[in-house]
């Protein structure tokens, strides 16, 4: 056995690269080792991705991510049942039951003919209509006032004097405003009520008539239904020749309207 030379004890040749001994308690450590002068060489790039549609190598057990299945191609039958996988992403068509824009059934958006329901009244059921409807307000309005006449409730007395023949006639004239007032408010509530609200009188469901809104087809109102009858009474009292005017003026209009139609924009149709 040789002897380690005193004062040598841990040190290492030069050159020699074996790995140093384990230490031990009161041994000192060994010298750090330099690192290389020389610089490692870079990592080799990704492998490029396959393109789209290329198979993918099968991994038992997992799906792929990040591409399509792959189905088969040609002739080949689609699964065990022949059928082919359902296609996805929005149909070339719209859904079930609808037809391609601006489509719709026959005749929509179109006027109706003349003798089907919800064309323009002609002049004739509205006419009978009126003439019914007159008979019914005045009958109702000279039984409602009776009393009110009878008993003299604002009556107004005066005398006409006329010579004929150099004969003097004296009429005395009973005039009584307040059963007057009477009668007017049941005319023109009964267009209201009747005309405004329910869109038929007693005389229009006999012609088989209505009143509209010229505009959404719906019922004109309590207030344009006054308006409607004020109007036709006001010219039937004050202006009869413009009166006879506008009971005619449908004749020749093209929705056939008359002047107190047209003011509050009402439409007459067939019911």
């Amino acid at each position: 056995m040789s002897e380690i030379p005193e004062g040598t004890e841990g040190e290492r040749p030069a050159g020699d690269e074996r790995p140093p001994p384990p230490s031990y308690p009161g041994t000192p450590p060994p010298a750090p080792v330099p690192p290389p002068s020389w610089n490692p060489p870079p990592p080799a790039p990704p492998p490029p991705a396959n393109p789209y549609g290329q198979p993918q190598p099968p991994d038992p057990g997992y799906p792929q991510s990040g591409s399509p299945p792959a189905y088969p191609s040609g002739g080949e039958a689609y699964g065990p049942s022949g059928t082919p996988p359902p296609v996805y992403g929005s149909p070339a068509y719209g859904p079930p039951g609808y037809g391609p824009p601006g489509s719709g059934p026959p005749g929509w958006g179109e006027q109706p003919p003349a003798n089907q329901s919800g064309s323009l009244a002609s002049y004739g059921p509205r006419l009978g209509g009126w003439l019914l409807d007159f008979v019914i307000v005045n009958v109702v309005a000279l039984i409602i006032t009776a009393p009110l006449r009878s008993v003299g409730a604002g009556r107004i007395n005066f005398h006409v004097t006329t010579t004929t023949n150099g004969v003097t006639h004296i009429r005395y004239v009973h005039y009584s405003f307040i059963s007057a007032a009477v009668y007017i408010l049941i005319i023109l509530l009964y267009g209201a009520i009747f005309c405004g609200l329910q869109g038929r009188t007693i005389g229009m469901r006999a012609a088989r008539t209505r009143v509209i809104d010229g505009a959404t087809g719906g019922p004109i109102g309590f207030w344009r239904g006054f308006g409607r009858g004020a109007l036709e009474y006001l010219l039937f009292l004050v202006f009869f020749l413009p009166w006879v005017l506008d009971m005619l003026f449908p004749l020749w209009d093209s929705k056939n309207q008359t002047l107190h139609d047209k003011v509050v924009n009402s439409v007459v149709v067939r019911q």
